[in-house]
């Protein structure tokens, strides 16, 4: 009996150990839904692995599971037939806590700091501590409902709830603001549906929020508020086919949108942060093409795709009105109906060889986007036989989806292979539900 107790104590001394050696020695940790549907924390290396729930649990699909700001913790929503268990996770201990359990409509479940998580539960707006406090923040008459599902795609600018100390929400048919600094709420013009996509982008280096709604005769309009300022721009389509917003240039307060010709263009809101003397909304510069999709943003490039093509077009083309005229093919092999995704300077996606309609025609490829500068761009492969998820922050590690083998962590410099989960379905369909911190 010592000794057995002996060999559990060392393990636990050893999974202790492995947590924290997985945040100090700087590599990503990526989370997913393995093939039995469990809910697994793992490494890039493969040094680092916590199986978060048990059989049978399943994540609440309006909450599912949400990284901390400095990814050193979790938060996320069990379903129990109608009760949702919304719990917080340590990485380094690989221990939980329940901070609350919930019945009826939940949604939402984003960090507002490393100890806090906003959430929407019927009427109520709550805010839940580490510490297993809750507060109540707003009482609404309908249903508040909060963005960030799990859902919501993570390759492209995705809809938030929280961003500079106020709470965007859905309640009654209209949008909401919550101030978390001065306990008010603010209605925001326009009705909507709850979760209307694209509703609810913000700035990243401004307090500013993007989001699209119908007037009252039925129109469709696209809206920026200066949260601080209470300054509100907007832009009438004319018509009820929805106008939206679609990415925000990066650490920039330029917004990229979809206006009432369908035309896809480009302003600079900063204004909006104070006040306008104008409305740049209403002279924004033709930008995209009107066919572009998936559209991602660094500082310097707008990224989008076209069938198989993926582009870049350079924000340096807006001071001469010359956008249309500069898309440049970065690839032109990417796979129908598979992502792609750029960061820290690479852009990894999946490509096809002879047939593009082949599922079994597939690899992932890589390129170093250094490429625009000299004007000349060549994917080069990692894997064959695989489909491409997500980059880690750093462009590190890519998740892959290989055929017959199942998700795994690929090591873009050393090709090296670290394994998550057999396979869940068609190639691909779990990729979009593996997470990096």
């Amino acid at each position: 009996m010592i000794g057995r107790r002996m060999v559990i104590v060392v393990l636990v001394v050893l999974a202790l150990w492995g947590g924290a050696g997985a945040q100090q020695g700087g590599v990503p940790l990526v989370a997913l839904v393995n093939n039995s549907g469990q809910w697994v924390v793992a490494s890039g290396d493969g040094a680092y692995r916590w199986i978060v729930t048990n059989p049978g649990e399943q994540l609440a699909p309006d909450v599912g599971y949400h990284w901390s700001p400095n990814g050193d913790m979790l938060f996320w929503g069990i379903q129990e037939g109608a009760q949702v268990r919304l719990l917080m996770g340590d990485i380094a201990s690989m221990s939980a806590r329940e901070v609350a359990v919930v019945d009826g409509l939940v949604s939402g479940g984003e960090w507002i700091d490393n100890s806090t998580v906003v959430i929407a539960a019927q009427n109520n707006l709550l805010a839940l501590s580490v510490d297993g406090r809750t507060r109540t923040l707003v009482t609404a008459s309908s249903p508040i409902s909060l963005r960030a599902v799990l859902s919501d795609s993570p390759y492209t600018p995705a809809p938030k709830s929280y961003g500079y100390g106020h709470v965007f929400y859905a309640s009654g048919g209209g949008y909401f603001l919550y101030s978390m600094a001065q306990g008010q709420i603010i209605a925001l013009p326009g009705t909507n549906e709850a979760q209307a996509r694209n509703s609810g982008l913000w700035a990243d280096n401004a307090p500013l929020l993007a989001y699209w709604g119908f007037d009252d005769d039925g129109t469709s309009n696209l809206y920026v508020v200066g949260v601080e300022s209470g300054t509100i721009l907007n832009v009438d389509s004319g018509r009820s086919a929805p106008i939206f917003p679609l990415a925000w240039r990066a650490n920039s307060t330029e917004l990229i949108y979809r206006d009432g010709s369908n035309a896809l263009r480009l302003a600079d809101v900063g204004c909006a942060v104070r006040s306008c003397s104008d409305n740049p909304l209403a002279a924004g510069v033709a930008f995209l093409s009107a066919t572009a999709s998936e559209i991602q943003t660094t500082e310097d490039y707008a990224f989008y795709r076209e069938d198989t093509v993926i582009y870049a077009v350079p924000f340096s083309c807006v001071a001469s009105d010359s956008c249309l005229d500069s898309a440049v093919a970065v690839v032109g092999d990417a796979a129908p109906q598979t992502p792609y995704h750029v960061a820290d300077g690479r852009l990894v996606y999946t490509a096809f060889r002879d047939d593009a309609r082949n599922p079994n025609d597939r690899s992932v490829h890589i390129v170093d986007l250094a490429c625009l500068n000299s004007g000349a761009c060549e994917a080069v492969t990692l894997l064959p036989d695989a489909a491409a998820g997500l980059l880690s922050a750093d462009g590190a590690y890519v998740v892959v989806d290989i055929i017959g083998q199942g998700m795994q962590t690929l090591n873009v410099d050393t090709l090296t292979l670290s394994y998550l989960s057999g396979s869940g379905g068609p190639l691909g369909s779990s990729l979009s539900f593996a997470r990096w911190q």
